[in-house]
């Protein structure tokens, strides 16, 4: 969990490196686009921003790279997170799913901070 939350720290520090170095050459964010939540709509369009220097794109390029390579290993993580709690905490995994409002990944982190694991079905 202390390795996710690092990974995550990555990557909103990737998202502000982008998004400073498109405030620094003058490019707007589109509307539709601006917000914390990154869609595959928003990276297409930073893909085929147009820019005025070689090295502004060569840098978003770059920074596109970094951003990437995080993000895989963030999803990456989680799957790995639920598909242990799954395996190894499963009657607690699900009963704490079962609360509206939490899911895989929050059931995933609930269970090593309750300390309890295993007593948390009542039989």
């Amino acid at each position: 969990m202390r390795h996710r939350a690092a990974i995550t720290r990555q990557l909103r520090s990737a998202k502000a490196h982008i998004k400073s170095l498109l405030l620094y050459h003058g490019i707007k964010i589109p509307a539709e686009h601006d917000n914390p939540n990154w869609t595959k709509a928003f990276i297409n369009w930073l893909k085929e921003v147009k820019w005025c220097s070689i090295t502004g794109k060569l840098c978003l390029e770059s920074k596109l790279r970094v951003y990437e390579f995080i993000h895989t290993e963030y999803l990456q993580l989680a799957n790995e997170l639920r598909a242990h709690c799954r395996k190894h905490h499963k009657k607690d995994y699900y009963l704490l799913k079962s609360i509206p409002g939490i899911g895989g990944y929050l059931a995933a982190a609930l269970l090593p901070n309750l300390g309890i694991l295993g007593v948390l079905v009542t039989r």
